[in-house]
């Protein structure tokens, strides 16, 4: 035989195939000495036998075990069993007819769509080893006639395993395609799907393939856990949409056609698990009803781990209402690319979290919550190539840690996201123009869901841009940062700038720009970074200039500024200060100098410049007002000044005695 039986009795005893037993002599011999855990994949390599049986079930005695290693036709009879017999599996096969047991026990291996099983029966165990050829599966491409009994086939072998207690569901070698989704999309696609039952596992190996068949759907799902379905576990396996066979014609995004859908279910696990190719999501994780209707049902305490996704046409993996949530040790690659045959869909990502909310009445009045997104941790996942891990909508904790990244992590309108401990190594697309961390909602400082935010500890390699926040209430600290632009930006793009937030203590490289930032900085502590760009440590421009900013200020103290490094000696680059309005400048170690411009309200009190090729401080082209410089110390190259005017200095700005100048 090429595979042994499911369970090996290993003592003297020995099973004589196609002979009855005592239950009592079976007993006796497992006692002795436990039986060897039963194999994890079983194929159908371990279905050979070819002979037929030269015996009768109609001579079987009650408590008997009977061992099938031939092929049993029963020629269409019904055969009925009398009491306590036991059918075991060495190989064979029963078809052509019906049993009836009488408190009986078969190996689910002896079960077909051949065989019709009745009467009060039991499984021999807890595994149900499911083996296509035997159900009537059709592998390969088929017709959609053809997918749709496929799909039946093997919905009603989970529902029949489960319904006989058998808490294991095991396929290991198929290859085949399942039509599922309602065409007139009156049926939603969890419940078109193939569906899982609660206190199950669904075990599959390398060379189980589960297929979308193609379809023109807008929306569908291959696989689902729903309807409070709980202790499920999805093990292995490779599930695939139809994204690149997919029909498009119809009007629509075709945007939500799911591998594998969680929708309100707790204790779920999904493990082991290849993804790839759906035309929506590849994994999607949901609620049932919405978040404030009293009937809702949480997807919660979900564990996703050791699982790869592949290029999903718009998130390889989504969560749109769930709490307790944990993403572990996946890989995630080219989430939302393009390909030959279709375009991504926004919002191309990786990893989403998007619960939908939105305000009744004016922004910032009554908040209804449709989904609900809280306690998620992303950990130590890979991720590579295209795609973004997002957080769009959520309350925290959502935690994101020891994650490889080469494209970004971002926050938008979330509280209590912490981004902390990633590596990020920059792809030739990050590296030409991406950021690695976005923190921050785009286009307000004032959204009353953004809170309590912070970015530390990572490292950040290569990329155009290592940090761009704006928004509120972010702290941002510890981080190294090697970047090829600007090692942090503030306020770019469509932000209005950044409010009630720190950048403190982080390490800063770039080949041009240490700390950009432009439009708003109120109340913004950046202290204690060490700067070192080849073009300008700080690059800041057009801050605070609406009159509705005129009191808002900000602190750059204790820094570090410096140029490039070379020969262990750091160059002296200039720093920008362009239209700024309400800064405190103090106690940063300069290597360089400022370049000053259309400024007011500047505090400047005890920095130390050194510089052999800039001034100080040099005020250029359009005046600087009301600002005070004081206690500073310069020690420069001889052909510079401390205090270079290039125009008529104002006499609102104020050069104390006490600074001192070489």
């Amino acid at each position: 035989m090429k595979n042994l039986p499911y369970y090996l009795l290993v003592f003297s005893f020995i099973f004589i195939s196609c002979s009855n037993e005592s239950i009592d002599e079976v007993v006796i011999a497992q006692n002795e000495k436990d039986l060897e855990v039963p194999k994890e994949d079983e194929s159908e390599e371990a279905y050979d036998a070819t002979a037929p049986c030269d015996f009768s079930l109609n001579d079987v005695s009650e408590n008997t075990v009977v061992t099938i290693n031939c092929i049993l036709d029963l020629n269409g009879e019904t055969i009925t069993l009398p009491s306590n017999v036991t059918l075991d599996f060495d190989g064979g096969d029963i078809k052509n007819g019906s049993i009836e047991f009488l408190n009986g026990t078969i190996d689910s291996r002896l079960l077909s769509n051949e065989l019709a099983v009745i009467g009060d029966y039991k499984l021999k165990d807890d595994m149900f080893y499911f083996i296509p050829s035997r159900w009537g599966i059709i592998q390969g491409e088929v017709s959609d006639e053809i997918a749709a009994e496929n799909k039946e086939i093997i919905q009603t072998s989970i529902d029949k395993a489960s319904k006989l207690q058998a808490n294991t569901f095991i396929i290991n070698k198929m290859d085949a395609y399942f039509k599922v989704g309602d065409p007139t999309g009156r049926i939603v696609p969890e419940n078109a799907a193939i569906s899982l039952p609660a206190n199950f596992t669904l075990k599959m190996s390398s060379e189980t393939h589960l297929r979308v068949q193609p379809n023109n759907y807008k929306k569908h799902t291959l696989m689902s856990v729903t309807g409070g379905n709980d202790n499920v576990v999805i093990d292995g396996g490779n599930l695939h949409g139809d994204r690149d066979e997919h029909d498009y014609s119809i009007a629509g995004s075709h945007e939500w056609g799911h591998i594998l859908q969680i929708k309100g279910t707790s204790n779920t696990t999904v493990t082991g698990v290849t993804f790839r190719d759906a035309t929506g999501d590849g994994l999607n994780v949901s609620g049932i009803y919405h978040y404030f209707d009293e009937r809702h049902i949480p997807s919660q305490q979900i564990l996703i781990t050791n699982n790869k996704f592949y290029n999903c046409r718009r998130i390889n993996l989504s969560i749109t209402s769930g709490n307790n949530i944990t993403v572990e040790n996946n890989t995630f690659v080219d989430g939302g690319i393009d390909t030959d045959k279709s375009k991504g869909a926004a919002p191309r990502c990786n990893f989403n979290i998007e619960s939908f909310r939105r305000w009744e009445g004016e922004f910032g009045g009554t908040l209804k919550e449709y989904e609900k997104v809280t306690h998620v941790y992303v950990r130590n996942n890979i991720q590579k190539g295209r795609g973004r891990f997002l957080t769009h909508h959520s309350d925290g904790p959502v935690i994101y840690e020891g994650n490889e990244m080469e494209s970004a992590i971002s926050f938008q309108y979330a509280n209590g996201v912490q981004i902390k401990n990633n590596i990020f190594n920059a792809n030739a697309e990050s590296a030409e123009n991406g950021n690695a961390i976005t923190a921050g909602v785009a286009n307000t400082t004032a959204h009353p869901l953004v809170f309590g935010n912070e970015v530390f500890g990572n490292e950040i390699y290569g990329y155009h841009t290592g940090i761009n926040t704006g928004g509120k209430d972010v702290k941002i600290y510890d981080n190294h940062i090697e970047a090829r632009t600007s090692g942090i930006a503030i306020g770019y793009g469509s932000g209005e700038g950044l409010i009630n937030s720190s950048i403190t203590n982080n390490t800063i490289k770039t080949d041009q720009y240490g700390i950009r930032a432009r439009k708003l900085l109120k109340n913004v502590d950046i202290s204690g970074n060490t700067v070192t760009a080849a073009t300008n440590p700080l690059h800041i421009s057009n801050i605070n200039q609406n009159p509705d900013e005129a009191s808002a200020t900000f602190t750059l103290s204790n820094n570090i500024l410096r140029g490039a490094n070379q020969n262990n000696t750091y160059s002296s680059k200039l720093s920008i200060l362009n239209n700024v309005n309400g800064v405190n400048l103090n106690r940063n170690v300069v290597i360089g100098g400022f370049s000053i411009e259309g400024s007011k309200n500047i505090s400047a009190i005890d920095n130390e410049i050194e510089s052999t090729s800039t001034d100080g401080f040099r005020f250029r082209e359009t005046a600087t007002t009301h600002s005070n410089f004081s206690e500073n110390s310069f020690n420069l190259n001889s052909n510079f000044e401390c205090f270079n005017f290039e125009i008529t200095r104002n006499n609102t700005i104020e050069i104390s005695s006490s600074n001192r100048c070489n």
